[in-house]
């Protein structure tokens, strides 16, 4: 089975085509299609609007899943251990937006095949029961209604209902029984259950059960069909119970779709229970001021093979829901019946081996009942008759491996003569050109490991005379910096030595003015090459004699 966008496709496994089964593949039409859901996923896609409406609005909502044994329908719905489902955001997001806009109380029960109720969130009450009245509709009594004000508190009670379901279920809940037994006959268990919240605006709407609206959701019954199914007369009964729930539950969603002026609500306690959630409920009051109700039908099935004829069975409903024809009775004028009648085929053919078992261990006679004359050693002849029988065993079981090997080989070589004649290449040609293939892609692996090869030689090269640069480049700046600092020196020494000559001309010009029988003279000192001291910048002084 593939997700397209919002179509279903359904392909029928080869095994069941070789039975008989008699639809090849089908195409199944959705609103909206997840091929991996989870809790956080329905709750963005289905019920992210619905809250504001709730309170706002004063709208129901119904959500009904359906599913096959084993499928995550009610983990979803009403979470697991690992996490809350989408019931519970559900909740929560509508308490959070309407905490002071009325009382909240959440109610979890069965509604199966007796007319005990029993009651998700007092696993000890067994009073549950449908009181009808003549005035109003048939209503539940005598289970547990808590109220939630707050977020924590719906946590809470969704994780007493998630540990009682889980013990409830316990049988059907794992994909794969643990037993043979139980995979050939595996439990089936009829029971819808159903999660409301309940808002009433004042004290006294909750005291007489007159709720202003509701939330509901319910997780029906498992879709398949029973083991012994019309042979057993309790499981046809549990059968027809749940296909009367689910067909109700699909007829009101057909007749909101369709526009219908009635809703088929007498086709099972379950939708007698939901009138007052669609407005139709005799006697209520609340009819006018409510809503319009938001309903969504949720279809799950497994994508592999094992649970093809199951999932084809549990896609019809989308059909049903869809189709103007659809019938309110149990058998639907839109179902395929070459389909349903293939499954009771099944069981007979199982069945008839039956009589020829039985005829054949009742009817067994000792060897020597039709013996005319007396056996002696009649245990040594048992023995030997025995252990003819066990050796014969024993070959066939040594001669099992060889004949299966020898059918395995019978079919392999059937199996490529017929992918030879429809791909028009032998094994031989495939065979050459695989290894013509594979020995392009060790040249082709040689060749990019040899580039590999010269690139990282190349790059290493590059980056050792980049080092050798980076280096040279280093020394050429320590000695630029010396030789600057030399420059700075001897800079700063000339600047002196031009300041102590300006100040020796100074003093020179001040010795040739006339004075009163005082003189100065100036001698100055030259080094062994004749030149000036202050001139050359070596050691030099002057003497001032008066």
């Amino acid at each position: 089975m593939r997700v397209d966008g919002n179509t279903v496709q359904l392909n029928c496994p080869q095994p069941l085509r070789d039975a008989g089964f008699a639809v090849a593949g089908a195409l199944f039409d959705v609103d909206v299609a997840l091929d991996v859901p989870d809790a956080s996923t329905l709750f963005r896609k289905l019920c992210a609007t619905a809250a504001p409406n709730f309170t706002q609005e004063c709208q129901n909502m119904v959500a009904f899943s359906y599913g096959v044994r084993s499928s995550p329908k009610r983990q979803l719905m009403y979470g697991s251990a690992a996490g809350e489902g989408y019931a519970a955001r559900v909740i929560t997001e509508f308490i959070r937006l309407g905490a002071k806009k009325g009382i909240f109380a959440l109610s979890c029960r069965f509604i199966g095949p007796t007319e005990h109720r029993a009651d998700l969130i007092d696993a000890d009450n067994e009073l549950g029961v449908i009181v009808g009245s003549v005035k109003e509709g048939p209503r539940v009594r005598m289970v547990a209604r808590i109220r939630v004000p707050l977020a924590g508190d719906v946590r809470a009670v969704m994780d007493t209902i998630v540990k009682d379901y889980e013990k409830y279920f316990s049988s059907v809940l794992c994909e794969k029984q643990p037993t043979p037994e139980l995979e050939a006959m595996p439990s089936y268990l009829p029971d819808t259950v159903v999660l409301q919240l309940y808002r009433d605006v004042v004290e006294a709407e909750s005291a007489y059960y007159m709720d202003a609206n509701s939330l509901t959701f319910v997780a029906l019954g498992d879709a398949e069909r029973p083991a012994l199914c019309g042979i057993d007369a309790a499981a046809q009964l549990h059968y027809e119970g749940a296909q009367r729930a689910v067909v109700s539950a699909a007829g009101i969603v057909s007749s909101i779709r369709r526009r219908r002026l009635r809703i088929p609500f007498g086709n099972s306690e379950l939708s007698q229970l939901l009138r007052r959630a669609y407005n139709t409920e005799k006697g209520n009051r609340n009819n006018s001021l409510t809503g319009s109700t938001e309903t969504a039908l949720l279809a799950h099935a497994f994508l592999d093979a094992v649970w093809a004829e199951e999932s084809f069975h549990c896609l019809s409903t989308t059909r049903r829901v869809g189709n103007i024809l659809l019938s309110t009775g149990i058998g639907s004028t839109t179902r395929d019946l070459a389909v349903d009648k293939w499954r009771p085929d099944q069981g007979i053919m199982e069945l008839r081996d039956e009589p020829m078992i039985a005829r054949t261990v009742y009817d067994y006679r000792h060897f020597g009942y039709e013996s005319n004359r007396p056996i002696s050693g009649i245990k040594e002849e048992g023995m030997k008759r025995v252990n003819a029988i066990e050796s014969s065993r024993e070959e066939t079981r040594e001669r099992q491996p060889s004949v299966f090997c020898e059918r395995a080989k019978h079919e392999a070589e059937k199996m490529t003569k017929e992918l030879e004649r429809r791909d028009g290449a032998t094994l031989d040609e495939i065979e050459r050109t695989l290894e013509a293939k594979k020995r392009e892609s060790s040249a082709l692996q040689a060749d990019r490991e040899t580039r590999n090869w010269e690139y990282e030689h190349t790059v290493e090269k590059i980056r050792t005379r980049k080092q050798t640069e980076e280096s040279a480049s280093e020394r050429l700046r320590q000695a630029m910096q010396q030789l600057e600092q030399e420059l700075s020196l001897r800079q700063s020494a000339i600047g002196t030595r031009e300041q102590q000559l300006e100040m020796v001309q100074l003093d020179g010009a001040r010795s040739e003015r006339p004075s009163c029988g005082s003189g100065i003279l100036l001698r100055r000192c030259e080094g062994p090459s004749g030149r000036s001291g202050a001139a050359s910048g070596g050691s030099g002084f002057i003497r001032l004699r008066k």
